[in-house]
C-alpha cells in the first residue's frame, strides 16, 4: 500500500505530461476550493453529512421559492432542522455508522419536516449516490448489483463525488442570490469557521485548516496552466501520502514494541495495560490526524476535478482512502491491544475486519483508474506486493497466533499480485477477483453475506434475480431505450411478491410445523437455516428463535411475531433493493403505473423484520447497561454446558484405569483400596537361596502389603500389558547377635570351660524386581530378636594345654534354630516386636517405584486423552456445541449491528479466541493425546488455544482432578466473561440493532418511494 504512496513522490518522472489544456475555469477552481474547505473544516463525518444534506435541501427549496424573503428562508431552515433533529433522537448510535448510512438516514429524515424539499435536483444527486442508481456494473452478477458489494467500488465513488456537486451548486446559487447567500453564510457557513459560499479560492487559501494539508497558493499560482496544476496536485498528493505513511508507521512501531513484550494469551501486566479512557482519547487524537489528512486528499480530489478530469480526481481520492483505511485499521488494533494488554490470535482476529476493508480500498484503486496516475500505480505494483508480503510476515512474526482467516486474506492478496503484469485490463480483472475474495472472507462473520446469496440459485430461487437482471439498469443495457411498460409492470410484480409474501413461505423460513424444543432437532434446524452455504442464513429462523426463547424459558414471555409475518431478510433485501433501483431509474413510470401502497407493502414487511429483530434487544432487560435476560441465560447455558461436559469426562478416567480404583491424576503415594486383590507371600525361602534350608511361614507384618506407599501403589498397578509387571520377592535370614563368652571351671572335673551365648535375630527381607536390568532391589527389611540367651556353643579343655571338646562340635546353626522354633513361638515374637530397618536400597526402591508408576500413569493418561478425543461427538460435547450455536444464532439475528462493528465480539464468536466448541475441543484434546503418544507426556505442550493464568486454576464446580480440564474450564470462563462484557455494550442504549442490510434497504426504498409519490400522510 505505502509503496504506492511513496511512488507518488516520483510522479513527475513517471507520469507523461499531456498536452496543454484550455485555461481552467476560475469559477470551477473557486468551487473546488470551497468544497475542499467544507470538507476540511467539518468537525466530523456526521457534521459534514448534515451540512451537505441541509445545504442541498435549502438550495432546492430556494429554487422552488425564489420570491421568499430572507426571514422566510431562515425560518424554513430552522423548521426543517428542528424536525430532522426530533426524528433522529431515536437513533442514538446513528453517527457511529458508515458514511453511506449517515447519508441515507439524514436524507430519510427530510420528509419528517412538513416543509422540507426532498424531491429537488440537488437532493436527488445525494439520493442517487446513496441508492447506487447510476452505479457502474462492476460484476456480471445481478446479485452483486443488489447487495453491498458494488458500494465498495462505485458506491463509494459516487458518495465521494456527490458532496462536491452540492457545494458547487451552493456556491453558484449564492453568487446570484444574495438572500440565499446571507442565510447559508449565517447558518451553515458559520458552523464551518465562518466561510462564505461566495469566497474565492484565493480568499480561502490562507485558512489554517487548508494550509495544514496542502499549498493552495502554489496551486493557484499555476491556475492558467492546467498541466502545471495537475503536476502540482500530484506532488501534493505525494506529500499527503508521506504524512499518512508517517502516522501508519508510528502506530505500527508501537504495535511491534508491544508485541515484543507480551506472550500470546498471557495475563496482561499491570504496567502494560492502558486505562480505557486514556486509550480511547489517544486513539481519537491519532484518528483526528488521519481524518484530517484524508480530508486533504478529498480536497485535492475536488481541485483535480476542476481540471475536468473525473478519473484523475477519483484516483487522488482513492489513494487517500486506501491509506487512511490502513492507518485507521492499525489505529483500532493498537487501541485494542493497549486496553486488552495482549498480543494474540484474539487481537489479530479483532483486526481482521478492519484490515480487510483497507485491502478492499487498495484493490479498488485498480478498478477504474485513469491513464496518468494509473501508470504510477502500475509501475509500483511490485512494491505493493512486497509491502503486503512484508505486512504478512510482520504479523506472523509479531503475533504468534495470527488468525488463519486473516492469513488467508494476505496470502490471496499476495498471490494475486504475483500474477499481475503491466496490462491495465488485467490489473482491473485481478483487482475485482481479489475484492471478491476479500468480500467473501469478510462476509463469513456477518449475518448476511456473499455465501448466503450464493445459495439462491441452489434452491430454485432464480426468478427474482432473473427479473432483476432484466428490470434494473434496463436503459443502460439497451442503448438508452426506455423500459417497456409491460416489462416494468411484470418486474415490479415479481419484486413486490418477493418483498411481501414469497419470503415468508416455508422455502425461506423455518416452517412452523417443525418448531420444537428438542435439542437435536433444534440444532438441525439452526444448521439448516444458519449455515449460509446450505440455506439463507440465521435470519431465516427469526420467528422460530423468538418462539424458542419463550418455549425453552431462555426468555419467558418473549413476544412471538404473528404466524407467517416475518420474511427472510436476505431475500427481502434483494427484492427491496431491486424495487428501489428500478423505480428510482424510472420514476415517471413508477408514479403513473404503480400505486404507492405497493411499495408501502414491501416497506411494511421490512419494518416487521426490523421490529421483530429489535425485540431481541428491547425485551427483558433487567438492569440498565446489562444484557437482557435472554442473552444472560444464553451465557449461563454455555457455562453450565461447559462445566457438565468437563465433569462428564470422568467416565473416561475409569476406562483408562483398566478397572482399578485409583486417581488417574493423583500422586505416587495415593492409598490403595481395601479390596486391592494383591497376592501375598505364604512362606519365605532363606535369603541364601539354598534349597537345603527350610522355608518359613510369612509373618503378618511382612506379607508384601506393608511396603512404602510409593512401592505399594506400584505393586497395586502391576502394569502388565503396558509395562513389565514388578515382581515381589520376600526371604528370611537369621543371625546371632549380642554374642558373649563366659569362662569358668567345671566343679566336678575341675576342667576349664567356655560357654558362648547369643540372641537369635530373624530378618524378613522384601525385594522388588522392576526389570531384569534392575535386579533385586530391597524395598523393606524387618528384624526382631525372637529369643535371648541361647547357648550357641559349650567347650571344655582336658587340661591347661590339652585338647578342647565342644558340644556341639560346631556352633548351633541360627537357621536351623530359627526354623525349628518359628512356629509359633518365634513368629509370634517377630510379629510383635519386629522393626523396619533403614537400608541403603530403600530410597532407590521408592525412586524406581515412582519412576515406573509415573511412566505407567502417563500411558494411562494418554489412553484417557485418546478416549476423550474419540468421544467428542457424544451428548455432553453436543450440549456445548448447542449452547454456542444458540449464542451465535441469537447474536447474528438480534445483535447483527454490533456483531458487524464490534471486532472483539466477532473474535469471541468466530475468531481463534472464540468460545470453545467441538472443533476447538478436538484440537485441544487431540493435541494432548498426541503429546503423550509422541513421548512429550505433557498435555499443555503446544496448546496455544488456552488462556494463561498467574496461578494454577481450579474453578468451582469442576469434579475432575485433571489440571488440563481445570485450565480449560478457566479458559472457557475467561472467554465467556469477555463475551459477556461485549454483550453488555449494545444494552447501554436502545439503538436499533437490526440487520444493517435491512435497515439500509428499508431506508433507500422509503426515500425513493417518498420521492416518487410524495409524503405519506
Amino acid at each position: 500500500m505505502f509503496g504506492v504512496l511513496a511512488a507518488l513522490t516520483m510522479a513527475g518522472s513517471l507520469v507523461a505530461v499531456p498536452p496543454a489544456y484550455a485555461e481552467i475555469d476560475p469559477t470551477a477552481m473557486d468551487n473546488a476550493v470551497f468544497s475542499a474547505y467544507m470538507r476540511a473544516t467539518a468537525k466530523s463525518e456526521a457534521d459534514f453529512v448534515k451540512s451537505v444534506v441541509s445545504s442541498a435541501e435549502m438550495l432546492d427549496w430556494r429554487v422552488l421559492n425564489p420570491q421568499a424573503t430572507k426571514d422566510q428562508l431562515f425560518d424554513h431552515y430552522l423548521w426543517v432542522a428542528r424536525h430532522r433533529e426530533e426524528a433522529s433522537t431515536a437513533f442514538s448510535g446513528l453517527w457511529e455508522r458508515s458514511e453511506h448510512e449517515m447519508l441515507a438516514w439524514t436524507i430519510a429524515d427530510l420528509p419528517h419536516a412538513p416543509q422540507a424539499e426532498y424531491r429537488g435536483p440537488t437532493v436527488s444527486v445525494l439520493v442517487a449516490a446513496m441508492t447506487g442508481r447510476d452505479a457502474e456494473r462492476m460484476s456480471p452478477r445481478i446479485k452483486d448489483r443488489l447487495t453491498a458489494n458494488e458500494q465498495y467500488f462505485d458506491g463509494e465513488r459516487r458518495y465521494s463525488e456527490a458532496p462536491g456537486l452540492v457545494w458547487a451548486a451552493v456556491a453558484n446559487r449564492a453568487r446570484q442570490d444574495p438572500v440565499f447567500k446571507q442565510v447559508w453564510d449565517g447558518e451553515i457557513g458559520a458552523a464551518h469557521k465562518w466561510v462564505s459560499a461566495t469566497d474565492s479560492a484565493q480568499t480561502m487559501s490562507d485558512h489554517p485548516m487548508l494550509s495544514m494539508y496542502y499549498d493552495l497558493p502554489s496551486i493557484l499560482s499555476k491556475k492558467n496552466d492546467p498541466v502545471a496544476v495537475k503536476q502540482e496536485v500530484i506532488n501534493q498528493v505525494a506529500e499527503l501520502g508521506k504524512g499518512i505513511n508517517r502516522e501508519y508507521s508510528k502506530i505500527i512501531d508501537v504495535i511491534k514494541e508491544a508485541a515484543g513484550k507480551n506472550v500470546p494469551g498471557a495475563p496482561p501486566k499491570p504496567d502494560e495495560k492502558v486505562p480505557v479512557e486514556k486509550a480511547e482519547d489517544e486513539q481519537k487524537q491519532r484518528q483526528d490526524v488521519i481524518d484530517g489528512i484524508k480530508a486533504g486528499f478529498d480536497g485535492l480530489s475536488y481541485i483535480a476535478g476542476a481540471l475536468g478530469q473525473h478519473d484523475f480526481a477519483q484516483q487522488v481520492m482513492k489513494v487517500g482512502e486506501a491509506g487512511s483505511k490502513f492507518a485507521t485499521a492499525s489505529n483500532k488494533l493498537l487501541s485494542f491491544m493497549q486496553t486488552a494488554g495482549e498480543i494474540s490470535g484474539f487481537a489479530t482476529a479483532a483486526a481482521m475486519g478492519n484490515f480487510a476493508g483497507a485491502l478492499i480500498s487498495v484493490v479498488s484503486m485498480f478498478t477504474a483508474g485513469p491513464p496518468s496516475i494509473e501508470q504510477v500505480i502500475l509501475s509500483q505494483i511490485a512494491e505493493l506486493r512486497k509491502e503486503v508480503q512484508r505486512l504478512g510476515r510482520d504479523m506472523n512474526a509479531r503475533f504468534d497466533q495470527i488468525d488463519s482467516r486473516l492469513k488467508e486474506v494476505y496470502g490471496k492478496l499476495a498471490a494475486e499480485f504475483e500474477r499481475t503484469n503491466a496490462r491495465v485490463e488485467e490489473v482491473r480483472l485481478i483487482a475485482k477477483d481479489i475484492a471478491s475474495n476479500v468480500l467473501h472472507h469478510q462476509a463469513r462473520t456477518q449475518a448476511i453475506g456473499e455465501a448466503t446469496l450464493d445459495a439462491i440459485a441452489d434452491m430454485e430461487r432464480d426468478k427474482l434475480l432473473e427479473w432483476a437482471n432484466l428490470g434494473v439498469d434496463y436503459s443502460r443495457a439497451h442503448q438508452g431505450d426506455p423500459i417497456p411498460k409491460q416489462t416494468f409492470v411484470d418486474a415490479e410484480n415479481i419484486f413486490n411478491a418477493y418483498g411481501t409474501q414469497n419470503t415468508t413461505s416455508a422455502a425461506y423460513v423455518v416452517p412452523e410445523g417443525r418448531y420444537t424444543t428438542e435439542q437435536e432437532a433444534v440444532s438441525t434446524l439452526l444448521k439448516l437455516y444458519g449455515d449460509p452455504t446450505k440455506s439463507f442464513g440465521p435470519t431465516g429462523a427469526i420467528r422460530f428463535l423468538a418462539w424458542y426463547a419463550n418455549e425453552s424459558k431462555l426468555a419467558p414471555g418473549f413476544p412471538v411475531p404473528p404466524s407467517g409475518k416475518i420474511a427472510n431478510p436476505a431475500v427481502w433485501a434483494l427484492a427491496a433493493n431491486a424495487y428501489t433501483l428500478m423505480t428510482d431509474q424510472n420514476r415517471a413510470m413508477a408514479a403513473t403505473s404503480v400505486a404507492r401502497w405497493r411499495a408501502d407493502d414491501v416497506i411494511t414487511v421490512g419494518k416487521d423484520i426490523q421490529n421483530a429483530i429489535q425485540q431481541f434487544v428491547l425485551y427483558g432487560q433487567v438492569e440498565p447497561g446489562k444484557a437482557s435476560l435472554l442473552y444472560q441465560n444464553l451465557m449461563t447455558k454455555y457455562r453450565v454446558a461447559m462445566r457438565d461436559f468437563l465433569n462428564s469426562l470422568r467416565v473416561h478416567e475409569n476406562a483408562a484405569r483398566d478397572g482399578k480404583k485409583y486417581e488417574l491424576f493423583g500422586n505416587y503415594e495415593q492409598a490403595i483400596p481395601a479390596d486391592h486383590g494383591m497376592p501375598v507371600a505364604a512362606d519365605m525361602p532363606h535369603c541364601s537361596g539354598l534349597s537345603t534350608l527350610p522355608r518359613i511361614k510369612t509373618p503378618a507384618n511382612a506379607t508384601g502389603l506393608d511396603l512404602s506407599p510409593a512401592v505399594m501403589f506400584a505393586r497395586y498397578l502391576r502394569f502388565k500389558s503396558d509395562m513389565p509387571e514388578p515382581a515381589y520377592t520376600p526371604c528370611y535370614s537369621a543371625q546371632w547377635v549380642n554374642t558373649r563368652v563366659e569362662t569358668g571351671t567345671d566343679p566336678l572335673t575341675g576342667k576349664r570351660i567356655t560357654v558362648k551365648f547369643g540372641d537369635l535375630q530373624i530378618s524378613a527381607r522384601q525385594f522388588m524386581v522392576w526389570t531384569p536390568t534392575t535386579g533385586l532391589v530391597e524395598a523393606r527389611r524387618m528384624s526382631a530378636v525372637v529369643k535371648k540367651n541361647v547357648e550357641i556353643q559349650f567347650c571344655m579343655w582336658d587340661g591347661p594345654t590339652g585338647p578342647r571338646a565342644c558340644k556341639p562340635i560346631e556352633e548351633r546353626s541360627e537357621h536351623e534354630e530359627a526354623a525349628k522354633g518359628w512356629e509359633p513361638e518365634f513368629r509370634q515374637a517377630f510379629e510383635k516386636t519386629a522393626k523396619p530397618e533403614n537400608i541403603p536400597d530403600l530410597a532407590r526402591s521408592d525412586g524406581l517405584g515412582k519412576i515406573f508408576t509415573g511412566e505407567y500413569l502417563d500411558k494411562r493418561k494418554g489412553t484417557y486423552y485418546k478416549k476423550v478425543s474419540e468421544s467428542l461427538d457424544t451428548a455432553p460435547a453436543r450440549d456445548v456445541d448447542f449452547a454456542v450455536q444458540l449464542l451465535r444464532a441469537y447474536t447474528e439475528v438480534g445483535l447483527s449491528r454490533v456483531l458487524e462493528s464490534d471486532d472483539q465480539m466477532k473474535a469471541l464468536l468466530y475468531g481463534e479466541r472464540q468460545l470453545y466448541s467441538t472443533p476447538l475441543l478436538k484440537q485441544l484434546f487431540g493435541k494432548a493425546k498426541a503429546n503423550y503418544e509422541s513421548g512429550t507426556m505433557d498435555p499443555f505442550a503446544g496448546q496455544t488455544a488456552l488462556e494463561k493464568a498467574d496461578a494454577q486454576p481450579y474453578p468451582p464446580g469442576l469434579e475432575s482432578p485433571d489440571r488440563f480440564s481445570a485450565w480449560l474450564m478457566h479458559s472457557a470462563g475467561v472467554r465467556t466473561d469477555r463475551l459477556s462484557t461485549r454483550l453488555d455494550v449494545p444494552f447501554a442504549s436502545f439503538d436499533d440493532q437490526s440487520l444493517p442490510e435491512v435497515q439500509h434497504a428499508l431506508t433507500k426504498l422509503q426515500i425513493v418511494t417518498d420521492a416518487i409519490h410524495g409524503r405519506k400522510n
